[in-house]
C-alpha cells in the first residue's frame, strides 16, 4: 500500500493481467506479453508492486513540475511500461549471466532516470497521445519540450545510422 492510502494494485488498475505459463510468469499489458522466467506469479506481483511504489511518485512529480495535465491513470500506465522493461532486463540477466544471478529485481531512481526508461516513456506516449506525444513524454521524464526535442533528435540520429 502506498502512504497516500490508495490501492497499490497497479496491475488491476492499468488493466494488466498476470498469469502463469509453465515455469514462467507473463504480464499482458498494452497489447504485449512480457515473460519472466523462473518467477512465480505472486512473487512477480510483489516485485512489480514495490517497483511501482517508486515509479509512480517519480513520474507524478515530474508531470506536476512540468505543468502538463496528464490523467493519473496514464502516468501509472507509463510507469508500468518502464517497470516491466527494467524488470524483464534484470530477470534476463539473472537467467543468462552467472555473475548477475543475484541481480536485484528493483526499480529505483537510477533506473527511472535511465535512457531506456526515457525510451519506454516515449514509446508509451507515441501510442497513447499520437501527434501530441512529445509534450507528455517530456513531462514524464522531467525535461522541457526543448530538452526532449534534443534528446529525441539524438536518439533518432543514433537509430537511423
Amino acid at each position: 500500500m502506498s502512504g497516500s492510502g490508495e490501492s497499490s494494485d497497479y496491475l488491476a488498475r492499468t488493466g494488466a493481467r498476470l498469469f502463469a505459463d509453465g515455469t514462467a510468469t507473463c504480464v499482458r499489458s498494452a497489447g504485449r506479453d512480457v515473460v519472466f522466467a523462473e518467477i512465480a506469479p505472486e512473487a512477480l506481483r510483489e516485485v512489480i508492486s514495490r517497483a511501482m511504489e517508486n515509479a509512480v511518485p517519480y513520474y507524478r512529480r515530474n508531470v506536476a513540475a512540468s505543468g502538463v495535465t496528464m490523467e493519473p491513470l496514464r502516468v501509472e500506465e507509463a510507469a508500468l511500461q518502464v517497470v516491466l522493461n527494467t524488470l524483464f532486463t534484470y530477470n534476463l540477466w539473472r537467467q543468462n549471466y552467472p555473475d548477475r544471478k543475484d541481480q536485484p529485481l528493483v526499480v529505483g531512481p537510477a533506473e527511472l532516470a535511465h535512457v531506456q526508461s526515457q525510451d519506454a516513456c516515449l514509446t508509451y506516449c507515441q501510442g497513447t497521445y499520437g501527434a501530441e506525444y512529445a509534450r507528455y513524454a517530456a513531462a514524464l521524464v522531467g525535461m522541457t519540450e526543448e530538452e526532449f526535442e534534443r534528446y529525441e533528435a539524438g536518439r533518432n540520429a543514433f537509430w537511423d545510422r
